[in-house]
């Protein structure tokens, strides 16, 4: 028998990688779910709307919207199977829309049809709709100035994650927090208006219901108490800010950096909770003489930290009444008080609980040069 030469084994070795059988799938004939929106419908069933792109379309917004009613979300993809003339993926799912009704009731037993689907990602995002998800995908596609439907409300949440208007929530976070004691979940809020998608702010969830919600500067302050906020605008309209000019009122100031701290002093059943945020950036527009002198600098770092710390005592007073903990207070007390923590009513300790926020504000740029 003939030894094989190196020119032969060099030949029957890419032959041997490359050759054998795939599944061959032709993309245009592929309905890739990109979207799911999930209401409530009549009968205690729910309304299942799916987004799938049209490849094969010349039409920019002519993406394959389907709506089906069923009492379980796998039977309503299937269905959906049936009415589309495509092969049905699930692996690129980018957001799971919820309406309010459904939020207050509870999304964790709806979301483990898609954690337990090996093809739909656990990065997938968690967002709450002020309205009918339907209605919201139907009309995303009728916006001529708008980008298709897959990819405008992609773009949109991911803009305001980076302004931190809204939080960044996949599968995966929701059920960490929901199921984590002493931390609740939040989620990105958004609401159709007659021109395009609005974002809201964020979802406030306690024991895996919607019980609340902010507007997006309150989430950016909340995210800050999270330790989640590297980067953000605030605008304030504050008192002692007012200027002559009826044009315009407050000071706008950009956070480049910022560094939270927590300090927890638990006493029997009595919790004091002490919230440090250092915050430093840019003033970004507000017009006052001798900034460039310690004096008004100081004044005005000391009226915008007050304001700030004003409306974070706002939230967690909120936060509390509500008994969500976004920001983990519990998770933190079960670290370092273990063993009062098995014996205590966390619902009643947290909301009786005592608050404090520390803000200190620096100015470190308010011009072109200083």
């Amino acid at each position: 028998m003939k030894r094989l030469t190196a020119t032969q084994i060099l030949i029957l070795i890419p032959v041997l990688l490359f050759s054998g059988c795939w599944d061959q799938r032709v993309i245009e004939e592929t309905g890739i779910l990109f979207q799911v929106g999930i209401e409530p419908a009549s009968g205690d069933k729910i309304l299942v709307t799916s987004v799938f792109p049209a490849f094969d379309s010349r039409l920019p917004n002519q993406d394959e919207v389907i709506t089906t009613e069923a009492n379980l979300l796998q039977e309503a993809i299937e269905e959906a199977k049936t009415i589309t003339d495509k092969r049905v993926e699930g692996g690129k799912v980018q957001q799971i829309l919820f309406a309010k009704e459904i939020a207050g009731q509870g999304i964790q037993e709806l979301l483990e049809f898609f954690k337990r689907d090996p093809l739909i990602s656990p990065l997938a995002q968690v967002v709450i709709v002020d309205g009918s998800p339907k209605e919201l995908l139907e009309k995303a596609r009728t916006f001529a100035s708008k980008a298709r439907t897959v990819f405008y409300i992609n773009r949109l949440l991911a803009k305001n994650v980076n302004y931190l208007h809204v939080p960044e929530t996949s599968i995966y976070d929701f059920s960490i927090y929901s199921l984590a004691p002493g931390l609740d979940p939040i989620t990105p809020l958004l609401k159709l208006e007659p021109d395009g998608i609005r974002v809201l702010g964020s979802a406030l969830f306690s024991a895996g219901r919607m019980v609340g919600q902010l507007d997006t500067q309150q989430t950016a302050l909340l995210l800050a108490m999270m330790g989640r906020a590297p980067k953000t605008e605030f605008v304030f309209i504050a008192s002692g800010l007012e200027r002559d000019s009826p044009l315009k009122r407050g000071a706008a100031f950009t956070i480049r950096e910022s560094h939270r701290k927590i300090r927890l002093d638990l006493q029997g059943r009595r919790l004091a909770i002490d919230i440090l945020l250092d915050l430093r950036g840019v003033l970004d527009e507000y017009d006052q003489d001798m900034l460039d002198q310690a004096g008004p600098q100081e004044v005005l770092e000391e009226r915008l930290s007050r304001e700030v710390q004003e409306n974070c005592l706002g939230i967690l007073g909120y936060t509390q009444r509500l008994g969500s903990d976004p920001i983990g207070f519990g998770d933190l007390v079960r670290a370092k008080y273990y063993s009062a923590w098995k014996t205590m009513d966390w619902e009643e300790v947290y909301r009786d609980a005592t608050v404090n926020v520390e803000v200190k504000m620096e100015i470190r740029q308010f011009g072109l040069i200083k």
